[in-house]
């Protein structure tokens, strides 16, 4: 595993107490300031009845005296300290208690940004804190506890067979794109059909559309946190356009064959990158992802996974761009080194809570899960905006578009669609 740190965003326990103390500060010091201001008493100053000075600037001299008299009084000057820094401690948690950048998260360095376009990966433990990570699993729970099967096709979603040729392509999984919708392991059923598992753990994965119309799930991928690293990544009109939570479930967790995510979310010229975040901890045993670091300024998309004209989806040539066209230019700066070429995929173990970005030209793959562990992940993928995203992809955007984390403008960001 990586060894990048990520700050923790701070416990919401000391949020909520920091409000109780600044409540406590207000109160307690307000009577005390009050009290201190009706005695006192001004300090007898003749400048002040002094005739030939103007009544404006007896004022303001008057004002001058009286903040330095006052401030003089321990009786008036300690509780106002400590009713200040009370105000300020306020302001300071209202204008970032909803951010992730409280967690002093503010994207990418510049040598993360080097290796995940040397790698095409990279991993950022903590990303998420437990109380995020928990409260995720808890959606994902009642989600899978309120599966409705009484109208339910029983769509299976396949991860491609060993050719990676092999994909859904119903009704139900092409409208999926604005819902929350319920795919089922290939293994899951019997030869006539039943199933062989509780639905709750049958279930492959729940996409497409969590990051609008789940709360939780919303709260992170269009957070600011997202933001800042599309930003690191010379994103100028971030856009996400579907999000999925992957089960991988316990013995009947399928394999996922070799891909490209730019192949099923292709744009021209190709933009996707992957935001896999940890929800359990990801290992060997429970089938955790595999990389062929560098491979994505080698391989071209070559096909890409689209709504068939006869109806249902499939594979056509890329006819478009097959490189993205910054990483075209990032391979020839001066002092660039590519990963040495291999064929030897590269497993990563991650610990729940860790960020995974991966660039859509990079192969990566992962194994069946035959241990008696689950290993569940969410995943969401960002799009630059503007790029041509045409009619023929299997995932179509509704009439409001996809889901904008910002917009740039003659090189001015603008904070449009993002919860921050």
């Amino acid at each position: 595993m990586a060894s990048d740190e990520t700050p923790a965003a701070p416990d919401p326990f000391r949020a909520i107490l920091g409000f109780i103390l600044v409540g406590m500060a207000w109160g307690f010091t307000t009577p005390f300031i009050r009290k201190a201001a009706v005695a006192f008493k001004p300090t007898p100053r003749p400048l002040l009845r002094d005739p030939s000075i103007g009544w404006v600037r007896k004022k303001l001299y008057g004002a001058f005296f009286t903040t330095i008299d006052m401030l003089r009084t321990p009786a008036y000057l300690l509780p106002l300290v400590i009713n200040l820094t009370g105000s300020v401690w306020f302001f300071l948690l209202i204008g970032k208690a909803g951010s992730k950048e409280l967690g002093a998260f503010t994207g990418l360095s510049p040598e993360q940004t080097s290796r995940f376009r040397r790698d095409g990966y990279l991993i950022l433990p903590s990303f998420l804190t437990q109380h995020e990570v928990q409260s995720l699993k808890h959606e994902t729970e009642s989600l899978l506890a309120n599966i409705p099967l009484e109208d339910h096709p029983m769509t299976k979603f396949s991860t491609g067979g060993e050719s990676g040729e092999k994909h859904v392509g119903d009704e139900y999984f092409l409208t999926s794109g604005d819902k929350v919708r319920f795919f089922f392991e290939e293994n899951a059923f019997a030869p006539d059909g039943t199933l062989q598992k509780p639905p709750a753990r049958a279930i492959n994965k729940i996409g497409h559309s969590l990051h609008t119309l789940s709360p939780p799930f919303r709260s992170i991928a269009m957070s600011l946190s997202v933001a800042s690293i599309a930003r690191s990544l010379n994103f100028r009109n971030p856009e996400v356009l579907q999000s999925m939570i992957i089960c991988k479930q316990p013995e009947i967790g399928g394999a996922v064959p070799p891909h490209q995510d730019s192949t099923f979310l292709y744009t021209n010229p190709p933009s996707a990158v992957g935001f896999w975040i940890a929800l359990e901890d990801a290992t060997h045993e429970n089938g955790c992802l595999s990389f062929l670091p560098g491979s994505h300024l080698r391989e071209p998309v070559r096909k890409r996974f689209v709504r068939m004209s006869r109806g249902g989806t499939g594979f056509e040539e890329v006819s478009g761009a097959k490189f993205p066209q910054d990483d075209l230019a990032y391979a020839e700066e001066p002092g660039w080194e590519a990963v040495e070429e291999s064929t030897e995929f590269k497993p990563e173990e991650v610990e729940a809570g860790t960020l995974v970005l991966i660039h859509g030209n990079l192969l990566h793959k992962s194994e069946k899960n035959l241990s008696p562990k689950s290993r569940f992940i969410y995943t969401f993928h960002v799009i630059e905006g503007d790029q041509e995203y045409d009619n023929k992809n299997w995932l179509q955007p509704t009439a409001a578009g996809f889901s904008p984390l910002y917009r740039t403008k003659d090189a001015t960001v603008n904070t449009l669609g993002g919860d921050w």
